[in-house]
């Protein structure tokens, strides 16, 4: 979380995005922008396209998305770049697997009236993160199954 003459950046970084207290958590310290830098390949663009515009509308923050585009070995960066409104809609996106600027204003007086329609901030129930925490801390892995052996 860094502050900025425009107003408060939070950073999440690629696989970050996936974990959705990350993001509560850096919109509760104030972020207003929360923005997300990422080497994501093709097989995993329909996963950062639907959690993008959920990151911002479940924390009512700006939503910006910075993606690699190119090719790197066997692997193909689609590049798009995107950022979201605090409701989740998309204000611009940039091409498909080409490199490209993208540009965007956004208006931070959007944040008040944001989350007076979807008050999630002033609502949120804090003991459920220490349930979360604990429940975590208890988690075991699943065990492998063994693997089977045939006589032949």
């Amino acid at each position: 979380m860094f502050t900025t003459a425009v107003g408060k950046i939070g950073l999440l970084i690629c696989y970050d995005l996936n974990f959705p207290e990350l993001a509560k958590a850096l919109t509760l310290q104030g972020a207003d922008l929360l923005i997300c830098i990422s080497a994501s390949p093709t097989t995993t663009q329909r996963y950062f396209e639907t959690l993008l515009p959920a990151r911002a509308l479940e924390n009512t923050v700006f939503m910006a998305y910075v993606n690699l585009a190119g090719n790197q070995e066997d692997l193909i960066y689609w590049g798009g770049s995107q950022v979201y409104d605090p409701l989740g809609n998309v204000l611009v996106k940039a091409p498909y697997l080409k490199e490209s600027i993208i540009t965007c204003d956004i208006n931070l007086r959007l944040l008040e009236s944001a989350r007076a329609r979807r008050p999630v901030l002033r609502d949120i129930r804090p003991e459920i993160y220490q349930d979360l925490y604990t429940l975590s801390r208890h988690h075991t892995k699943q065990k492998e199954p063994e693997p089977t052996t045939r006589n032949c």
